[in-house]
């Protein structure tokens, strides 16, 4: 199968697995676990990234794995604010902030 293929049937997959993880929910408990999972999502992006940009400092490449790990990282603060207003929308309210990690690429 071509990358192309590849890429239609794990869209297929991920859009079916979604559609399981909400079925049956009401919409504020589905927005939770979608928020949960975005969150858990990006956070391994960024972590699979930053290694990746650690393990190939100064080579041709490193700066494109750099952009992605730091895409990541805003997007993980973004993700992580959805999770805490889904919470909010479940009645739970969301735990204190924790101090942001200063780790940077």
């Amino acid at each position: 199968m071509d990358s192309r293929g590849e890429a239609a049937a794990d869209r297929a997959r991920a859009e079916a697995w979604l559609a399981q993880l909400v079925e049956g929910r009401s919409p504020e408990a589905a927005a939770l676990a979608l928020a949960n999972l975005a969150s858990q999502v990006v956070a391994e992006l960024y972590k699979r990234a930053h290694a990746e940009a650690q393990a190939r400092r100064g080579q041709p490449e490193w700066g494109r794995w750099a952009r992605l790990a730091n895409g990541a990282r805003n997007t993980a603060l973004q993700a992580a604010s959805c999770r805490d207003v889904a919470r909010e929308l479940t009645g739970r309210p969301a735990p204190p902030a924790e101090a942001p990690d200063r780790d940077s690429t």
